[in-house]
């Protein structure tokens, strides 16, 4: 079946579930190693310094190499990067329960990192060629859905395969559900959209000018995420809340049901219309929690929880699909690339100006400080907005 025959039939057919798949148990294999490392490392004898230099090292290689992932991404033929670097990905981490020297362990955490940063932006430009016009918003929602299945089922599948099989055959393990992945992906049609490189510009290739606003609005979103994994634990403790993991099971389960119902919305009312209010949900959850009474904390922090992730499950989808609609299918690796630009620059960022302020401000000025971005972000897209109405520019804001 041609590529113009899937995306006029059915939204979500065949290849966009199989990418659906490939995308869950790819991001699985992450959720599943990540709270694995540091143990192994340990118990090879790295010391902590070098410990967390080699597990920062895959963040740091997939960031690197993020801007050249979308210039693969349109010159290549999707299918056969996925396969390749699905299968790096395997080996990668089915060689950190092999290894015990700390320059091993450093090459195989570059490898998944960069195999990461391409899988991703492969799929995500993947997935769009299988979604109709004006469901976009909806199959993004959808397919979001698997990395939120991931990071709930992840990490306590890994412990838990620890506990059974050690570190070792938890890698293993965590490679055989990366081969899966593999097999799951040879189906897929073959067939790529056409190359067009004639007059391009310099920079094209790395990264998608119409996907630029849209990549900034993901920074000041994936800085409140990484404000809000980085810092909720330990504000709670602070609070004397020993445990604050319920507050992460509500915040997940309100974020599958809202990417799995919420997509749609941004495609029958336009994206102003999910961005203005998702944005102010999100900013609305921090105040909460930067004014947090202590006779109240419970109640108003399970209020933020549900707050942020509703603002979050809505717009995140809007953002990827906007990305993607504003290119033609051929640039679609760029703009997949500059999307997870603005995720990587927000997530690592946040931690370390929010680091800086806690020092100054405490826990309240922390909370502050991540819906400020947000609010400039509402100020930034309504002055793009304009801008490209008066210029009568044809990007979908």
């Amino acid at each position: 079946m041609s590529l113009a025959e899937e995306r006029a039939g059915k939204p979500f057919q065949r290849p966009y579930w199989l990418l659906f798949s490939v995308n869950l148990l790819l991001s699985l294999t992450l959720y599943l190693s990540n709270p694995l490392m540091n143990l192994r490392l340990n118990r090879a004898g790295i010391e902590a310094g070098t410990a967390g230099a080699v597990i920062g090292s895959m963040s740091l290689a997939s960031l690197l190499f993020r801007p050249f992932s979308g210039w693969v991404c349109d010159r290549f033929r999707r299918k056969s990067l996925l396969l390749i670097f699905t299968l790096l990905t395997a080996v990668s981490l089915g060689g950190y329960g092999a290894v015990n020297h700390a320059a091993l362990f450093f090459l195989l955490r570059i490898l998944h990192g960069v195999s990461f940063g391409v899988t991703t932006t492969v799929t995500m430009a993947c997935v769009s060629d299988y979604l109709p016009e004006g469901k976009e918003g909806q199959g993004m929602g959808v397919f979001a859905v698997g990395q939120s299945i991931a990071t709930a089922l992840g990490p306590s599948a890994g412990l838990t395969m620890r506990s059974f099989w050690g570190e070792e055959g938890a890698f293993l393990a965590a490679a055989l559900v990366s081969g899966l992945s593999l097999l799951l992906e040879l189906p897929l049609p073959g067939g790529d959209v056409p190359r067009e490189r004639g007059g391009a510009e310099p920079l094209s290739g790395l990264i998608a000018r119409e996907a630029v606003p849209y990549a900034l609005l993901t920074i000041a979103l994936s800085a409140a995420n990484g404000v809000e994994s980085g810092y909720l634990a330990s504000y709670a403790v602070s609070l004397g809340m020993e445990n604050a993991g319920w507050y992460f099971t509500l915040s997940a389960i309100t974020l599958f049901l809202a990417r799995l119902f919420l997509g749609k919305w941004g495609d029958r009312m336009g994206f102003s219309a999910v961005f203005y209010p998702s944005a102010a949900l999100i900013a609305f959850s921090f105040l909460l929690l930067a004014w947090l009474p202590g006779g109240a904390a419970v109640p108003i922090m399970a209020v933020s929880s549900v707050t942020k992730a509703l603002g979050v499950g809505a717009l995140q989808p809007a953002i990827q699909a906007r990305c993607l609609a504003g290119v033609p299918p051929e640039r679609r690796g760029a703009a997949s690339c500059t999307y997870y630009i603005g995720a990587d620059l927000g997530q690592g960022g946040a931690s370390a100006v929010a680091g800086g302020v806690l020092a100054s401000s405490g826990y309240s000025g922390v909370f502050l400080w991540a819906a400020a971005p947000l609010a400039f972000s509402a100020i930034l897209y309504g002055a793009c907005r304009r801008y490209m109405t008066k210029r009568k520019k044809d990007v979908p804001l």
